[in-house]
């Protein structure tokens, strides 16, 4: 089976780690990279966007202190093991 390759931008990403609306769909293409059905891709710059978003979900109460942490540790060992796997392509900028 061909691989699909799926680009998520910040709303996509923040799903996977803060629960909303559209999470269990994001879960489901997360979940698609281990049967090698898909190939997720996102630019260098949504790295620290999504930092920033979990940062302001801490600041205005969303997640606790401790939540921020674990969902932080989680998006950033994520995304290296899913790059070690080549199943995550994050896109350079260019200037």
């Amino acid at each position: 089976m061909k691989e699909q390759m799926i680009y998520l931008d910040i709303s996509a990403i923040k799903k996977r780690y803060i629960r909303e609306h559209g999470s269990d769909y994001e879960r489901k293409v997360y979940l698609s990279y281990y049967s090698g059905e898909t190939v997720i891709s996102f630019s260098l710059w949504n790295i620290g966007e999504v930092l920033g978003v979990l940062d302001k979900a801490r600041m205005i109460g969303r997640i606790d202190s401790n939540e921020y942490g674990i969902v932080k540790k989680r998006f950033i060992l994520e995304s290296r093991r899913m790059m070690k796997l080549g199943v995550l392509l994050v896109v350079p900028l260019k200037i």
